[in-house]
Parts: structure tokens; sequence; C-alpha cells
């Protein structure tokens, strides 16, 4: 299965899961929080793993991040979690979620010194949890957002 058909798959699983809510009218952080993940470098042992990435949900096991964070890494050595909020803590919950990285995907096009194309997707090992839920994306237009840069966690 290709990766653009595994997104598409899973970009509409998201839709109808998301078409099922009904909006409350109020922010779940919960909720939000379920979809930010953390990047880690591993030298093996959970205690050494350093942090220096974050990143987003966006498929079961894909997570979106920044093209730059990929720069000099191998996919074996790094470690995703989702649900680990206070990185400064050992405290590994049953919340808390960690996964491998299976491979690192990058833009042909991406060019790290003029910063162009700066997005990098890493495909997990396997799936986080049943309560992980993928961010939702845009899927209007995007004419209106072709000149403007941002910042994406």
């Amino acid at each position: 299965m290709t990766l653009e058909l595994e997104l598409e798959i899973e970009l509409k699983r998201e839709k109808e899961n998301f078409n099922k809510q009904k909006p409350s009218g109020q922010l779940d952080y919960e909720k939000i929080l379920k979809k930010e993940m953390s990047v880690y470098e591993s030298e093996g042992v959970r205690a050494s793993s350093k942090y220096y990435c974050a990143g987003t949900l966006i498929a079961n096991n894909y997570v979106l991040t920044a093209g730059h964070c990929t720069i000099n890494r191998k996919a074996e050595n790094l470690i995703v979690t989702l649900g680990k909020h206070d990185r400064n803590s050992l405290n590994y919950s049953a919340l808390f979620t960690e996964r491998k990285v299976e491979k690192i995907i990058v833009p042909k096009t991406y060019d790290m010194y003029m910063m162009v194309d700066d997005i990098a997707l890493l495909k997990l090992e396997k799936a986080p949890s049943a309560t992980a839920q993928p961010a939702c994306l845009w899927r209007g237009p995007t004419s209106s957002m072709e000149t403007i840069n941002g910042t994406v966690s």
C-alpha cells in the first residue's frame, strides 16, 4: 500500500469519526493534547532518551514534524511519545504511549539552508493506543494561505 493511499484511508476514517462528534462549545484540552507528540532520540535506554522536537499525529501511525528535526537522525534511534506532557518527569504512567519510528519521510525538495519544504513524516512501527486521535487536517482551499509563513507544532 502506498503512503498516499494509507494516509487517504486514515483521513477518511478520521473525518467519519469527527462528523460523529457533537460540538460542545468548549475546547477539550485533553483531546487536543492527545494529538501532540514529542520526539526523542534514544540511546537504547528510556531514561537516556533526549527530547529534541515536537510533532502531531495526523494518521494512525504517522506523525507530522519539521524537516529540520530529521537532519542527521536515523529512524531506529527515534522514539515518539504521546501523553507525556511534562518532559522533565520520568513518571511513565499508563496514559503515556511510546512508539519507535520505522521510517523518516522528507520531501526531495527539502532544503535545510533555505528552509524550503521544512516538513517530515515519521512512520511509527505500531499505531499509538486507541485513545490517540489524529489531528483534523485542513481539507478546504489553500489559495488564501499560499503566501503565509507559519509555525507548525
